[in-house]
């Protein structure tokens, strides 16, 4: 991983609106397969007629020049029907040793027939398809209930048995309609913020943090 990833900007030097987005796609492309990058489980959130709701998940990948970037997910999930009825998004990664919060908003996307989906298929661990094998998410149980199949609770599932789950295995992508970006510095915090529209031009500001 390049060391320049977490290199604080030098605002004592001209700093371009560019060179900020640069540094914030280098930061989320690195966690997306570094499992221990603080970025790669970010605060996905959602609202709907009970309020926002927040959740962390698995940033599974990034792609920089549409600025979409997606998790995976259990296609009976309740936030399934929740997207469905309002799409818009946000985002929230932050980087201990970059000193850098981005805060992002967008529109999702479910994705459960596509080529995005069967790609992250097929890429999958077959342990990790374990999970979309079982019970539904948000089932209301008398107990603890991990929602696991009883036959696969010991055991790594085959691949053939693995295949079992992926109807309910989908794909959660948005691309970023704005990005909120902080920095924080021992001589002072910096902030700036972006918004795209729909041909992919964006307009820039500063603010105060």
């Amino acid at each position: 991983m390049s060391e320049t990833v977490y290199t604080l900007l030098d605002f004592s030097q001209p700093v371009s609106f560019d060179m900020l987005l640069q540094h914030a796609w280098q930061l989320i492309a690195a966690a997306v397969h570094d499992r221990h990058d603080p970025m790669h489980t970010p605060v996905f959130g959602t609202s709907d007629e009970h309020g926002s709701d927040q959740r962390v998940v698995v940033l599974r990948g990034f792609d920089p020049a549409t600025r979409r970037l997606w998790f995976h997910s259990d296609l009976r999930s309740p936030k399934i029907a929740v997207l469905k009825r309002d799409p818009r998004v946000s985002w929230l990664l932050y980087h201990p040793a970059a000193r850098l919060q981005l805060r992002l908003r967008g529109l999702a996307e479910v994705h459960s027939n596509d080529g995005l989906v069967d790609t992250a298929w097929q890429n999958s661990a077959v342990l990790g398809r374990r999970c979309y094998c079982g019970i539904a998410p948000g089932q209301i149980s008398a107990e603890p209930n991990h929602g696991l199949n009883q036959e696969l609770l010991d055991r790594q599932p085959t691949l053939e048995e693995s295949e079992v789950g992926r109807v309910n295995f989908c794909v959660i992508s948005s691309t970023i309609s704005n990005l909120d970006w902080l920095q924080l510095q021992f001589t002072g915090n910096y902030r700036a913020q972006f918004a795209w529209t729909d041909d992919g031009s964006y307009t820039a500001q500063w603010v105060t943090p």
